[in-house]
């Protein structure tokens, strides 16, 4: 009864926190600095559905190699990145052996994993890491489990999944989705002065908790620190 007494008050807790966030508009991910940006893109891309991007690094090495990292306002499918490509391998006209793109998804982080990547190695090669837009928006629309919902996240953190905090019959589980698979997990939920903690009890836990805090976003944390936070959907 007391551990019900708990959950309840710790949802009280973090409703009312999030419901005060709400209010405020997010700040968005610091941009690249302008020494970092060599080219803006976007103004013809509007009309085709293309999304628009920034080129936030852009390094050539002599003729051997062209090292270029670019933030996406949105994810895409393949042909539409191979446009983006091409257009961006157009942008130089130093002759290099091979050239190399990486892009981000805008409000993802700027240190995370690259979502996707085209290589000129020579000939074009293109690797979609991550999920392209329509299979994450599948992910995203898949039915809540049921219970009272806590929060939802999408992650991209290397791969592309949900997570759905919730409680159901006194207890808090977090699930995990990753395609149309979904794992469901048992978690102690505490209530700290940031929001509300979820951790797996026991070895299990392998001192990895999550933090969801007072805009409602998902912190990851270890024994090192606050290492990803997943921005609430």
């Amino acid at each position: 009864m007391f551990e019900k007494l708990t959950i309840v008050a710790a949802v009280t807790a973090l409703l009312i926190l999030t419901a005060c966030s709400d209010s405020a508009v997010d700040t968005p991910d610091a941009a690249a600095s302008e020494s970092t940006v060599t080219d803006a893109s976007g103004s013809n891309n509007a009309a085709t559905n293309v999304p628009s991007y920034k080129i936030t690094e852009d390094e050539v090495k002599g003729n051997i190699k062209r090292t270029v990292e670019v933030q996406l306002s949105s994810r895409t499918d393949e042909n539409t990145l191979k446009t983006i490509a091409e257009e961006i391998y157009a942008l130089s006209n130093k002759k290099v052996e091979r050239t190399f793109i990486g892009y981000r998804i805008a409000g993802e982080g700027t240190d995370q994993a690259f979502w996707a990547k085209t290589d000129y190695d020579p000939d074009l090669k293109v690797h979609i890491m991550g999920k392209n837009a329509a299979d994450y928006e599948q992910l995203k629309n898949i039915p809540f489990p049921e219970g009272v919902i806590l929060g939802s996240w999408m992650v991209a953190n290397g791969i592309d999944y949900r997570m759905v905090a919730y409680i159901k019959d006194g207890k808090a589980y977090m699930q995990t989705t990753y395609d149309t698979k979904s794992s469901d997990e048992e978690y102690k939920l505490t209530q700290i002065d940031k929001g509300v903690k979820l951790q797996i009890e026991g070895e299990k836990s392998l001192n990895e908790y999550f933090i969801v805090n007072g805009k409602g976003n998902l912190e990851f944390w270890n024994e090192n620190g606050n290492y990803y936070t997943a921005k609430k959907m």
